[in-house]
């Protein structure tokens, strides 16, 4: 690690998401990135296939241990299984985060075959008239169709994301209960960020006292369903482990400036996967090195005795480093503020 003063951080990040394209083939209405249909021009500036190679050399060479491929939905890039195998062969793990939409049985072989570590996919509830009304209808059943291609491959390991918002809250575990009956053992949750298309659904993102229910319901779930793995790595997870030494220890600031860092499909450099709207330079312009030890922007972050307001004299700053920033940074516009779903 290194130590400067207050700052903390891996030397060169062991995380990295690489945006293949910004094109996706739904519309769905809590996207972050508003992807879709994108114009002719920023079709043609997308990163090209040997700026891709030149990208996931840098982090190679670094030591990255994950190196995830999103978009937009990157099964559209054509080149997708042979970045994926290129990696693979480097004994580097692969995440794809895909909406799988475009799975069939030849497409999910094809995956096995190239490699791949970890499919992602996303669930927006436990029947088709949850998730349609934010993915589209007859993405339901399509979802369980090509959950079911993949499971036939067998890749290593296969899940699903659960963004949760007020109109599902109380279905998650029945979702639970719907992945354990296809033999899906991964499930990652999130809170809905109102950015992007997500904007549009303000109204329906949760309040402090449920997502502070919704951490607590996590061990709760764990413990009822013994095969489920469920991630959700929210920093404020240090204030329902405070009493317990043990746990507490293992708790850390969220994953900005500290082991991760994005690059998009037109080569811009972000910090955080929920905010990538704030970009902290270009690969095309800039030093990947020099972004990540010299960024005034992750410094920043980095540095907890700059915390402000309530987060200013916690005892707890220095596990959750003033819980998740983007949320801060979206709700003040500072990212320097408390998570406002802090309920200390």
């Amino acid at each position: 690690m290194i130590n400067c003063e207050k700052l903390s951080y891996l030397k060169y990040p062991v995380f990295a998401n690489i945006y293949l394209t910004n094109r996706c083939n739904l519309n769905c209405r809590h996207c972050i990135d508003s992807a879709g249909i994108i114009s002719e021009q920023e079709l043609k500036n997308e990163l090209s296939n040997q700026e891709i190679y030149n990208i996931i050399d840098y982090f190679l060479e670094r030591g990255v241990k994950n190196i995830s491929f999103s978009g937009g939905e990157p099964l559209l890039h054509k080149n997708v299984f042979e970045f994926i195998a290129y990696l693979s062969k480097k004994n580097i793990s692969v995440t794809l985060l895909s909406n799988i939409m475009l799975i069939n049985r030849k497409i999910a072989q094809k995956l096995k075959e190239s490699g791949l570590y970890y499919l992602r996919s996303s669930i927006e509830g436990p029947n088709a008239e949850i998730h349609d009304w934010i993915r589209g209808k007859g993405s339901f059943q399509k979802l369980l169709t090509n959950l079911k291609y993949l499971k036939e491959v067998d890749l290593p390991k296969l899940g699903v994301s659960l963004v949760v918002y007020k109109k599902n809250f109380d279905f998650v575990e029945s979702v639970i209960k719907l992945l354990l009956r296809i033999g899906i053992y991964h499930l990652t949750l999130t809170q809905l960020i109102p950015s992007g298309r997500g904007k549009k659904m303000k109204d329906l993102v949760l309040d402090k006292q449920e997502y502070k229910s919704l951490l607590e319901m996590k061990p709760v779930l764990e413990k009822r369903y013994p095969k489920m793995i469920i991630y959700m790595d929210s920093p404020l997870k240090a204030i329902i482990y405070s009493k317990d030494k043990d746990k507490l220890l293992e708790c850390a600031p969220c994953i900005i400036g500290r082991c991760f860092l994005g690059i998009k499909a037109n080569g811009d450099i972000y910090a955080c996967p929920m905010r990538d709207e704030v970009v902290i330079g270009n690969v095309r312009k800039d030093n990947l090195d020099d972004i990540w030890h010299n960024s005034p922007f992750l410094n920043l972050i980095r540095n907890t005795s700059l915390l402000k307001g309530k987060c200013k004299e916690c005892r707890l700053k220095n596990f959750c480093g003033g819980g998740c920033r983007a949320l801060a940074h979206l709700h003040y516009n500072d990212v320097l503020m408390p998570d406002p779903y802090c309920w200390l």
